[in-house]
């Protein structure tokens, strides 16, 4: 076997760890994302927030897997619920609100890059 089919070889094993981090990651996103719901339909002012960071969490995770269409609609649950947090509490949520929008237009462009 040549180099560079040995740094090849290398290359595709650090492809395969990465990708098996972030479905762990995203295994674990989608769990907090699962467990919010419940936590904040009983006490909305304390957990929707966590709701909707475990849901941007999940989108980022999904379009790291080339899942950009689930992305972008956890991504837009979280902006709703941000909008909605923003709407009560501007100067604390105001910030995550564009945050929430910058991440929705990326991944957009992202999947309007992949053809999708």
């Amino acid at each position: 076997m040549g180099n560079a089919d040995g740094e090849f070889l290398s290359l595709a094993d650090t492809v395969a760890a990465v990708r098996r981090e972030l479905s762990s990651a995203q295994a674990a996103s989608r769990e907090a994302a699962d467990t919010y719901p419940e936590l904040a339909a009983a006490r909305p002012d304390a957990f929707r927030p966590d709701l909707a960071t475990a849901l941007i969490n999940l989108a980022t995770d999904l379009a790291a897997l080339g899942r950009r269409e689930v992305a972008l609609a956890a991504i837009q649950e979280a902006a709703t619920i941000r909008r909605e947090l923003a709407t009560r509490w501007p100067d604390i949520y105001r910030h995550e609100l564009e945050q929430s929008f910058q991440i929705a237009a990326w991944l957009e462009r992202e999947r309007r890059a992949a053809g999708e």
